[in-house]
């Protein structure tokens, strides 16, 4: 079997699973290779980078003016199809293709002529909706049939004039549903993710949840002197941590919870969309960590790991607080309770209050931490089990 994965990335999230997966099939004798456009890759000997300054400019440009993400990259996706032409896969393992580098639209006529088997990974919304990658936040709900006149042409990716959210829906229903249903699987992380694909147009392909996994080798139980080293002495720390903060991500509220709560330390880490003013005395903000090392040392010694997240799918840092047995207070948002509700450790949040999160925090504050369950959760986390679901999936797809 010959397995070869598409992504926009070479590092970062998604980047790392397509690494985890590459190894797991070259443990289990499978041949396999990925395609990314853009940063980083740290297995550059089973990679092929199709990236030019050019194009990716271009491809923006385009977007901002006509709003048609994912129609242009022409001269780049052409180069990808000739690369799927020399490794001859037996299935094309898709994540994300939104990003500025590759036509959805040749891809997928690519694969129907060819009768390649097909695994997509949905890490967002963005294939089934006619522009955004969320629409939980603004409660939007027109990609359940026609989108049009988009309330988020301003975000990501952003068109500045026109707005073709109605087109891009059609064309992506085209593409995407040009399979034939014994062709493709797909694949959510969370199973909010799952019953949203199946209230759209991809519902005719079979959906499974296969939650994603970190290393628990790393987010484990760390020892460190970050307390000492930040004055926080004996005080209970509440932790936030995202790759990038603004308001969809809640800052505001954790922030809330700072002034409400003066005897309690925050630390949040994470870049801000814009600097925030008026910071309360007992909030630490750490703009970055590049190092997952450092992350597992902040995780542990945090009291209680806060995720005040408007809108996610199945947040990576929920998994990583648990593995380094810190207990999560989440909002009930997309994904973000389903680890809590599984594991136990934590609370999910319904009343979306500052009131309410504290109140959340202050109960975990009085309960005992149950060790022996922090092990059992590790089945839910670890990368094994991971890896072998979807090497049991690609066996099932191609047995079709």
């Amino acid at each position: 079997m010959k397995v070869i994965y598409l992504n926009t990335y070479g590092n970062g999230s998604t980047g790392k699973i397509v690494d985890l997966l590459k190894k797991g099939c070259s443990d289990n004798n499978i041949d396999s290779h990925s395609i990314y456009s853009r940063e980083y890759c740290a297995t550059l000997e089973t990679s092929t980078r199709f990236y030019s300054t050019f194009g990716f400019y271009n491809d923006v440009i385009h977007t901002r003016i006509l709003d048609n993400h994912g129609l242009n990259s022409k001269s780049n996706t052409k180069r990808i199809i000739k690369e799927l032409e020399e490794f001859k896969p037996d299935i094309i393992h898709i994540h994300n293709l939104h990003g500025y580098w590759i036509n959805y639209q040749l891809l997928f006529k690519y694969i129907k002529e060819k009768g390649i088997k097909v695994v997509f990974t949905l890490h967002d919304c963005w294939s089934f909706t006619g522009h955004c990658t969320h629409f939980d936040y603004i409660g939007c709900e027109k990609w359940k049939n026609m989108c049009y006149k988009c309330p988020q042409k301003q975000m990501y990716p952003k068109a500045t004039l026109c707005d073709g959210s109605k087109r891009n829906f059609l064309k992506k229903k085209e593409a995407f549903c040009s399979l034939d249903d014994k062709q493709m699987i797909i694949v959510t992380p969370s199973e909010w993710l799952k019953s949203k694909v199946k209230e759209s147009f991809l519902n005719k392909y079979e959906c499974v949840v296969i939650n994603n996994s970190i290393n628990i080798d790393v987010f484990k139980k760390t020892e460190s002197d970050f307390r000492e080293k930040h004055n926080i002495g004996s005080k209970k720390l509440l932790l936030a941590v995202a790759n990038y903060w603004d308001e969809r991500k809640g800052l505001n509220y954790f922030l809330e919870m700072a002034k409400l709560k003066p005897e309690w330390e925050f630390v949040y880490i994470g870049k801000e969309k814009e600097k925030v003013a008026n910071v309360s005395k007992n909030v630490i903000h750490i703009e970055r960590t590049d190092s997952q090392e450092e992350l597992a040392k902040w995780y542990s010694i945090a009291d209680v790991y806060v995720n005040p997240t408007l809108e996610d799918n199945y947040p990576t840092t929920n998994l990583e607080a648990i593995a380094c047995g810190t207990p999560v207070v989440t909002f009930n948002t997309g994904g973000s309770p389903e680890i809590v509700e599984k594991t136990g450790l934590g609370k999910v949040v319904s009343e979306r209050t500052t009131s309410s999160m504290i109140d959340s925090v202050e109960a975990l504050l009085k309960e005992s931490i149950d060790q022996e369950n922090i092990l059992k959760c590790m089945t839910y986390l670890n990368s094994e089990e991971f890896i072998n679901k979807y090497l049991k999936l690609y066996l099932s797809l191609m047995s079709h």
